[in-house]
C-alpha cells in the first residue's frame, strides 16, 4: 500500500523543509541479505510545493520507479506543485 509519510502530512507552512524520497530493495522472505538503497531524491518542501534538488539511481529503471512513486505520494499528501528541475527525456516520459 502506498501512503504519504507522516513527515509530509504535517508539512504545509512557509518554512522550508528538506526531505528525501528513497527506494529500497526488499529481499525475499528468509533471505539474510540486507535491503539496498537503489534510488532516491533530495528536495525541499515549502507549503504545498516540492522542489527536487538532486536524484540518483544505482539499478536500471529504479530512478523512474522512484520518480513515479514520489509523484503518487506527493499527490496523496495534497501537494499542488512539483518542480522536477532540469528537463530530461526520462522525466517527461513519466
Amino acid at each position: 500500500a502506498l501512503s504519504a509519510p507522516s513527515s509530509l502530512r504535517g508539512v504545509g507552512g512557509a518554512t522550508p523543509c528538506f526531505v528525501t524520497f528513497e527506494l529500497w530493495t526488499r529481499p525475499p522472505d528468509g533471505c539474510t541479505e540486507p535491503a539496498q538503497l537503489v534510488a532516491g531524491d533530495l528536495g525541499c518542501v515549502v507549503g504545498r510545493s516540492y522542489t527536487s534538488f538532486s536524484g540518483f539511481h544505482t539499478a536500471s529503471g529504479s530512478g523512474s520507479v522512484q520518480l513515479a512513486l514520489t509523484g503518487a505520494l506527493l499527490q496523496r499528501a495534497g501537494f499542488g506543485w512539483w518542480d522536477l528541475g532540469q528537463e530530461h527525456g526520462y522525466k517527461s516520459g513519466l
